[in-house]
């Protein structure tokens, strides 16, 4: 932030990059405590996973294979 006669340049993204630390000074400025700074969480990716279950050469045992897993809550892509 700098000033120029009675105007103030405010550079929101160098804000926003050391808003946490801003934070952490600040709390313990007042609390004359040291704050243990947290983590932040790790984000994860969700993968999509695909496993081959069958080959049948009977529709009637691909059929009954698929209701055993729809029941188990196991979605399904049928290919053939």
């Amino acid at each position: 932030m700098r000033s120029r006669g009675s105007r103030i340049i405010f550079n929101a993204d160098t804000y926003k990059k050391n808003f946490d630390k801003r934070c952490k000074t600040i709390t313990e400025t007042l609390s004359g405590k040291k704050v243990k700074e947290v983590p932040k969480p790790v984000e994860t990716k969700k993968v999509l996973q695909m496993v081959q279950v069958g080959a049948f050469s009977d529709e009637k045992n691909e059929a009954k294979l698929a209701a055993e897993l729809k029941k188990k809550d196991i979605q399904l892509i049928l290919n053939g």
